[in-house]
């Protein structure tokens, strides 16, 4: 009894989080969600670190009370929730996302064990989700190094799901990166220290980050637009000459 109630406390705990966050949640108060990790992890210890607590009864509640939804949107690591969608997402193991998040075509998308949403998302977003989360899980592009540190869509998006041709503003890149000068001081070539990429002629501050920076796919450096004879790496990338 003592532990239901312990519980139960932070849950409440993260219902008003989440109220404060701005999305609307509440606990659930009839049966806890029942796709729970044992309906696919038969010994759900096994796959447990060595010392993580023992799971008797393992739902989805049991996992949240602990590891505490972030809902905030914040531009910051979630390395539990990047855990555990890339873990579902290899190419070995791929799940589709209802397969653990309650989802109702155009009308709602959450986390079980939780009244609310996250997202209205249409088929077509959703397809487009499941295409964008197995790159974020493998690929060598900027998704996939931003999901092995724990970089989740809602540190780079926000709270709300991400549609198609949506972009990330500077201030995102910056908030974890730093400013223009603090990236600066970090790529300064060795050889010829005038062509620092985040130090030059064109770019002051107001030019967007994704001018070379692609997420989803393959980055490439702008200043070989006319430079073709730079020699400069990036990271996620081509080092190629741009296609415009």
């Amino acid at each position: 009894m003592k532990r239901s109630k312990i519980l139960w406390g932070i849950i409440a705990l993260v219902v008003c989080g989440s109220l404060v966050s701005g999305w609307t949640a509440e606990v659930v108060k009839t049966k806890p969600d029942q796709k729970g990790c044992n309906t696919c992890h038969k010994d759900f210890q096994s796959i447990l670190p060595p010392k993580h607590p023992p799971m008797d009864n393992v739902t989805s509640m049991p996992c949240l009370s602990c590891h505490l939804p972030k809902l905030d949107g914040k531009a910051e690591p979630n390395k539990f929730s990047a855990l555990l969608h890339r873990s579902h997402m290899m190419i070995n193991a791929r799940q589709d996302c209802i397969a653990c998040h309650k989802s109702e075509e155009n009308k709602t998308f959450g986390i079980p064990g939780y009244n609310g949403s996250i997202g209205v998302p249409a088929a077509t977003t959703m397809k487009l989700l499941k295409k964008i989360f197995a790159s974020w899980t493998e690929s060598s592009y900027l998704d996939g190094l931003h999901g092995k540190r724990g970089v989740t869509c809602s540190s780079c998006h926000g709270k709300e799901l991400p549609v198609a041709d949506v972009t990330v503003e500077n201030e995102r890149c910056l908030s974890c990166h730093g400013s223009y000068e603090k990236l600066a001081s970090k790529t300064v070539p060795k050889q010829f220290p005038d062509r620092n990429p985040h130090k030059n002629h064109f770019i002051q501050g107001d030019t967007a980050c994704t001018i070379c920076h692609n997420a989803h796919g393959a980055s490439q450096v702008y200043c070989l637009d006319c430079h073709k004879n730079f020699k400069m790496k990036i990271a996620g990338g081509s080092n190629k000459t741009r296609k415009l």
